[in-house]
């Protein structure tokens, strides 16, 4: 292959691409969702959505969520909760593998 057609294949690759969501995003900003990226499932308010990065509060690292339906369903069923305390997290949209939209859910208090 020529370095030329190497070139067009991958501006052909770059325009059907698209480097970020056509529509903005999905997600909303004060609902509550369980995310699982590549190593680990958290929970918190969405406080702001950057092209990279989710920020939420009221987070959780969620160790064991038992069922995934019946935790999708009731987040206080939740077996093993750690709670990042008052601090904001910070998760990167690069990792997430799915995010599912919760009922409120205060850590905290578990």
């Amino acid at each position: 292959m020529t370095p030329e057609t190497i070139q067009q294949i991958a501006e052909i690759i770059a325009k059907s691409v698209p480097q970020t969501p056509v529509d903005g995003h999905p997600y909303v900003v004060g609902k509550w969702y369980a995310i699982r990226t590549l190593t680990m499932i958290q929970t918190g308010q969405l406080k702001a959505v950057y092209h990279e990065e989710l920020v939420l509060s009221s987070a959780a690292w969620i160790a064991d969520t038992g069922r995934w339906m019946q935790f999708c369903i009731d987040p206080t069923t939740a077996s093993e909760v750690e709670p990042f305390g008052p601090n904001q997290v910070i998760v990167s949209r690069q990792n997430i593998i799915d995010v599912v939209e919760i009922k409120p859910f205060e850590p905290l208090q578990k």
